[in-house]
């Protein structure tokens, strides 16, 4: 279809641009009326990760546009009073990185509202663990004005998503390897400036990065 010769030719192109003909990427939903002040739609929606090939990568686009409509996904739409029909949905092809650890920054504290609060959650591996919610992740509340952290919570994360040549696996932690935290200090500042820049800018956000070798 003219539709899968788009995909193909794109990640070609991407591929290219990386210097890596078996490019390994994500592939991951953004519905249009998503992480609204009312509903966040993680985890509702198809995510495919370590994805290495044309013809994978088309058909985990195909599968992460058809899961706008996955039962679970509709029931939540019905429970938050969003409409169940003319859904649209965007796929993103995003290159992976090799992640030691990945999280979730929100440019305000998103349990008690603060705008002067950023609020990072973080774990180990991928961060399709945190945002499918198989692990309780580290915590950090840190001061816009001051920079520096007003709580920290350090969690037991038991498992981590790793990649595999057939996608992911998780991958079990025990003891003082649970327990490291896994935001360093000398890593806290990459995560704090863009929560400060996109609060000042265009209000609240929220936002997931990952960080590796």
């Amino acid at each position: 279809s003219v539709l899968r010769d788009q995909v193909s030719d794109a990640y070609r192109r991407l591929a290219g641009v990386s210097q890596a003909p078996e490019l390994s990427v994500a592939v991951r939903s953004s519905a249009v009326d998503e992480d609204s002040s009312g509903a966040s739609f993680a985890g509702q929606h198809d995510t495919y990760l370590n994805v290495v090939g044309e013809d994978a990568v088309a058909n985990a686009v195909a599968r992460c546009w058809a899961s706008v409509r996955n039962p679970h996904a509709l029931e939540y739409r019905r429970q938050k009073g969003l409409p169940v029909d003319s859904l649209s949905i965007a796929v993103l092809v995003q290159q992976m990185v090799p992640a030691d650890g990945a999280g979730v920054a929100f440019s305000a504290n998103p349990i008690n509202n603060n705008r002067d609060e950023v609020v990072i959650n973080m774990s180990w591996g991928l961060g399709e663990s945190i945002v499918g919610g198989t692990v309780t992740p580290d915590t950090y509340v840190v001061d816009k004005g001051e920079l520096s952290v007003k709580e920290r919570q350090i969690a037991e994360k038991e498992k981590m998503t790793v990649a595999h040549p057939e996608g992911t696996l998780y991958r079990q932690y025990y003891g003082v390897e649970s327990l490291a935290p896994a935001l360093w200090h000398r890593q806290r500042y990459r995560w704090i400036w863009p929560g400060v820049g996109a609060s000042a800018g265009c209000g609240v956000f929220g936002g997931a990065g990952q960080f590796g070798h």
